[in-house]
């Protein structure tokens, strides 16, 4: 519980500042691109299995709340899990595309579950990455997730608009960094995702955004 304290501390200072993040992940990918040496292609297709801590931003997830005065709070973030298929070019670039599950939040008023979101999608990223020796590497992660996020209210809440739940489909950014280390067949990679949905949902004719959501995670995956 310490640990997940901690990465949603680090999470939530991320995420006040959205845009600086983001474009720092564009800018360190590129310079990867533009100083890596190229190294000898080491061409192959890889499927992957990634496990996870989903943590949504706790401001956007008690928006709703606060319409109505309401002091609320959630439990932060659930398990996620990632499976995906992709294909090196060479040892600096790679393709991917994959299936996310990010499980969802609950926002609680009184320690009353009043509110629930959830969200998963299909992504497809690029991913340039710079060897640090044999074995080791940096990455980051610049692409598009095409998720569908979903709120569902409690019956008899202060959110009995939502007790059928309302669903949007809507394309989102998503940009991360991690470390990997690789073997011959195999890499384990350690990293940070950020999905970022513009989409909003009605609320007695007000309109209330789906929560930002981090991600970190281990992925494992074998190379052909």
């Amino acid at each position: 519980m310490k640990a997940l304290k901690t990465l949603e501390t680090i999470v939530a200072v991320a995420g006040r500042i959205d845009l600086g993040v983001g474009l720092t992940v564009a800018a360190i990918a590129l310079a990867m691109i533009a100083t890596s040496p190229l190294h000898a292609a080491e061409e192959s297709w890889y499927v992957g299995l990634g496990l996870g801590v989903g943590i949504y931003s706790e401001d956007e997830s008690t928006a709703a709340c606060d319409l109505l005065h309401l002091s609320c709070e959630t439990d932060g973030a659930d398990f996620a899990f990632k499976i995906m298929g992709g294909y090196q070019f060479t040892r600096n670039i790679a393709v991917e595309i994959g299936y996310s599950d990010w499980g969802g939040v609950s926002v609680n008023e009184d320690g009353l579950e009043v509110l629930a979101f959830n969200s998963s999608g299909f992504s497809v990223s690029a991913i340039p990455e710079l060897p640090l020796g044999k074995h080791f590497s940096i990455f980051a992660e610049i692409g598009m997730s095409y998720m569908t996020a979903e709120v569902q209210g409690v019956e008899g809440g202060p959110f009995d608009s939502f007790v059928g739940g309302a669903s949007e489909d809507v394309w989102a950014p998503i940009y991360g960094l991690g470390v990997a280390w690789n073997l011959k067949r195999w890499t384990f990679r350690l990293q940070w995702e950020r999905i970022d949905p513009d989409t909003e949902f009605d609320f007695n004719d007000t309109k209330v955004g789906a929560p930002n959501l981090d991600v970190i995670g281990l992925t494992a995956i074998i190379r052909f």
